[in-house]
């Protein structure tokens, strides 16, 4: 971040005058296709964008709001896409995430979500939707393919079948039991809450917030926010 853009967000932050920018890292391993996404983000004012090859190449003390992958044909670089979302989730827990892939695979986008990225979207994508997409997934929303979610509506339901184990709680949609704070995190992590939204609202710390946010993720054995909040979701659908 160069030194204007940085007093531009510290002032905004400071006076509330202007919303600050949105902080969206990129990570691609190709240094050309990295700048060119670097400088089409960049021509935004409401972004400020960094850039790696990988994340473990890239400076912890960003700020991210939203970190963008970007797989190449060859493959994103530095290990697999789950191990680079599972890095970028425990540094930056608060960050929405975004691939961007090169195909519109159904195998590849599932793998995806399964890895946890939070949007998708195909290489053709031009600025504008690219833009829009990250506008939508720092308020919480998801944003995916028509034609993924063309393929989960024909999906047929799944055969009933005996098991030899009972369902875990993500596999029946219900997570174990939870404290009342925890709960109530929960609840809130669901409506979109950022962790500072979710401080202020319940008058904790953050940091309390972090913590039994990992609690809920540790005791249901997920391995990212989205999948708790999409199980407790569809938990409470099933108790209509």
């Amino acid at each position: 971040m160069d030194a204007a853009a940085r007093a531009r967000r510290e002032d905004s932050a400071t006076t509330g005058s202007v919303p600050a920018a949105i902080t969206v890292l990129v990570v691609d391993p190709s240094d050309f296709s990295r700048a060119c996404t670097v400088a089409g983000l960049g021509s935004a004012s409401e972004f400020i964008v960094e850039s790696c090859a990988t994340i473990a190449q890239c400076d912890r003390d960003i700020a991210a709001d939203l970190i963008l992958f970007q797989i190449a044909e060859g493959g994103i670089g530095g290990g697999t896409l789950g191990a680079q979302l599972a890095l970028a989730e425990r540094r930056w827990p608060n960050a929405a995430s975004l691939v961007v892939a090169p195909h519109v695979e159904i195998e590849e986008l599932l793998a995806a979500i399964r890895a946890g990225a939070q949007g998708l979207l195909t290489a053709n994508a031009s600025v504008e939707c690219l833009r829009s997409a990250i506008l939508l997934l720092v308020n919480g929303i998801g944003v995916y393919p028509v034609s993924l979610t063309e393929f989960l509506s024909r999906a047929p339901e799944p055969a009933t079948a005996a098991r030899a184990e009972p369902p875990s709680p993500f596999e029946a949609g219900r997570l174990n039991t939870l404290t009342k704070r925890q709960q109530d995190v929960l609840q809130l992590l669901a409506l979109g809450f950022s962790n500072k939204a979710i401080a202020q609202r319940l008058a904790i710390s953050e940091s309390t917030v972090k913590v039994h946010i990992r609690a809920i993720m540790a005791q249901n054995g997920a391995t990212n926010r989205t999948q708790i909040v999409a199980h407790f979701l569809k938990g409470n659908a099933n108790d209509q």
